[in-house]
């Protein structure tokens, strides 16, 4: 079985039934941006729905095992006639996005950090569970944020708990709340 598979039951129903919905597409601001780096790619799924609405996704990955699993879970959606032009607005590329950022500009980045995991919270779903045990916690949020806001052109997204303080000492431009979480855009 495959870590990260985009043909499985739940991204479908969602990429068929709810796709247009979601508040990341506003967040993004995909009517106006259609080329994004998602640079802390993980399992991918955020990139997926982005590519899903007609955008073109730069995933950035510094673990070496996600990357893998990644570009395993790109390669086997390219045989999928479903999924073969989605997955072709998909690049993946095996960088830390600190680094990356040095010497690459971008309209649109997006962020989805791991954090610490509270010590009193409920085990998280099975996926994101394994995603932790792999790459662990990103201790280097603040510095990647910092890093990506020096090299956006319009603007950083950054995907976060509903009820979590803001990375860093920047407050974003605004924010877009959902049941359970929010993003805080920064606009340039």
């Amino acid at each position: 079985m495959e870590l990260i598979d985009f043909a499985n039951p739940e991204l479908t129903y969602k990429r068929k039934h709810s796709i247009n919905s979601l508040l990341l597409a506003k967040a993004i601001n995909i009517k106006k941006h259609s080329n994004i780096i998602d640079a802390t790619a993980g399992m991918g799924t955020d990139s997926f729905f982005l590519a899903c609405l007609g955008c073109n996704v730069t995933l950035l990955e510094r673990n070496p095992i996600m990357f893998q699993a990644l570009a395993d879970g790109i390669k086997s959606a390219r045989q999928d006639p479903e999924l073969t032009e989605i997955i072709s607005r998909m690049q993946i590329i095996n960088v830390d996005s600190i680094n990356y950022f040095q010497t690459h500009m971008a309209e649109v980045i997006y962020l989805d950090p791991m954090f610490p995991e509270k010590n009193n919270a409920a085990k998280s779903r099975q996926t994101m569970q394994t995603l932790r045990d792999i790459v662990g916690d990103d201790n280097d949020a603040a510095q990647l944020l910092s890093a990506a806001l020096q090299s956006c052109t319009k603007r950083v997204v950054v995907k976060r708990p509903r009820n979590a303080p803001i990375i860093g000492d920047k407050k974003p431009s605004h924010q877009l709340s959902g049941k359970a979480g929010r993003f805080d855009v920064y606009q340039k």
